[in-house]
């Protein structure tokens, strides 16, 4: 049986769950922006398009309107969005909704160390993971985040009504977390 880690989880982990959080609060609304100038919707009519939708709906009804207003030229690309973002989800969701939690087994006698039965995971109980674990790692959080946040100027999604053209510009430059 092995002893448990110094520091089983980085103190970096909330925190970096906590940017996770709030570039996918961005993501999710240049999303719901982008449907808006596909619909010619403003402030007012644009929620009750996409209040109910989650991020997967959200990029498939774009899928199924931006043609109407913005030709073929532009499906590639936002079907290359989609995917990466179908991919994403679900690691954003076992980060962001999974229980923490482990398991140590504490010993009779005093003079023995406790052991690890279950190292610090992340624990889904709904949907199709229900019941599956997944370690905690500070790396899973940072290639969620570097992939699917859009991060200040370097990642962009906007819809121009007044030229009724989108701009896409996905930067892969990598900054730092900290």
């Amino acid at each position: 049986m092995e002893s448990p880690p110094e520091d089983p989880i980085s103190p970096a982990v909330p925190r970096l769950v906590g940017k996770l959080c709030v570039g996918w609060s961005y993501l999710e609304a240049e999303t719901e922006m982008l449907i808006w100038g596909i619909a010619d919707a403003d402030q007012t009519t644009g929620p009750n398009l996409t209040w109910h939708l989650n991020l997967q709906d959200r990029w498939k009804l774009i899928l199924q309107r931006a043609h109407e207003k913005h030709g073929e030229s532009d499906l590639p690309r936002l079907r290359k969005l989609k995917e990466k973002i179908d991919v994403l989800v679900r690691d954003r969701n076992i980060i962001v909704h999974g229980l923490v939690h482990g398991k140590i087994s504490i010993p009779n006698v005093p003079t023995e160390s406790p052991t690890t039965v279950l190292p610090p995971v992340w624990t889904i109980f709904r949907g199709p993971d229900a019941g599956k674990n997944f370690p905690i790692s500070e790396s899973a959080v940072k290639i969620v985040y570097y992939i699917g946040c859009p991060r200040g100027s370097k990642a962009k999604i906007a819809a121009n009504k007044v030229t009724q053209s989108l701009e896409y510009v996905f930067s892969r430059d990598v900054i730092a977390l900290d």
